[in-house]
């Protein structure tokens, strides 16, 4: 059966680079070859330093944090790579595991529980294949460019590595479900989801209060913001592309 790439075989792959045969093991890493730790080291070095950047598989979003000891602090797990509270009145950062108050000057809080998003580091296992693929390829070329130094080796392993990289953005933009519809501007501006809520726009110069095309049973009409105003979704897109008018949200 078919599975994903292991740990040995991404430091087969990144001797390979070099030209050096595979090893049969990283169990022990007393008894590699100096080349082979070397290439593990840098293999691990690179996992950190790519799951950095925070991916939608190594996120966790709205964490519920509990406070820890000693009462009034809070410790993030020794995985954690980046932390920020959902609520934006706090302004916390990482220092160690603990979290830090840059509002108070302090790591003591007064709330017995914080949300917060949260970037992980994950084991080998628990990556998924594009993750050790791209991480894989450019750990090798580190791996190349440490020990041999060779800018041809390079360049061929950097072409490799962006096709890697391409393939995990696209990976992981699939994965999150974000579109650039999601933004308001730009589906406003192209006319996209016209039979959504969108808000109430003010006209400048003449003041009149113009109401964005809603869910409606006949899906043309809309709500308007003064008894007897009816505005169409054409004549709506044409309003909100000038100048004078203003757009705000409103729930």
């Amino acid at each position: 059966m078919a599975t994903l790439t292991s740990k040995l075989e991404a430091v087969n792959t990144m001797l390979g680079y070099i030209g050096e045969a595979p090893i049969n093991s990283i169990a022990t890493a007393s008894a590699l070859p100096l080349s082979a730790a070397l290439a593990k080291n840098i293999l691990d070095e690179v996992s950190r330093e790519v799951q950095s950047d925070g991916w939608q598989f190594n996120t966790v979003e709205n964490f519920k944090l509990a406070q820890g000891i000693p009462a009034g602090t809070f410790q993030v797990p020794a995985n954690t790579l980046q932390v920020d509270a959902v609520d934006r009145s706090y302004d916390i950062v990482q220092r160690g595991l603990n979290l830090w108050d840059r509002y108070m000057n302090s790591k003591t809080f007064t709330v017995e529980y914080l949300y917060v998003d949260m970037t992980f580091l994950l084991d080998w296992e628990d990556l998924p294949e594009q993750a050790r693929r791209y991480i894989t390829i450019k750990a090798g070329r580190v791996f190349q460019s440490r020990l041999v130094g060779s800018r041809e080796l390079e360049s061929l392993i950097m072409r490799d590595e962006m096709m890697a990289k391409a393939r995990l953005e696209e990976t992981d933009g699939r994965n999150s479900d974000i579109t650039v519809f999601d933004n308001y501007d730009v589906a406003a501006r192209i006319g996209i989801n016209r039979n959504v809520f969108r808000g109430v726009g003010t006209a400048n110069g003449g003041g009149g209060n113009y109401v964005a095309p809603c869910v409606c049973p006949d899906g043309g009409t809309v709500v308007p913001s003064t008894p007897g105003q009816i505005l169409t979704d054409e004549a709506f897109e044409a309003l909100i592309t000038e100048d004078s008018i203003s757009i705000t949200t409103e729930a």
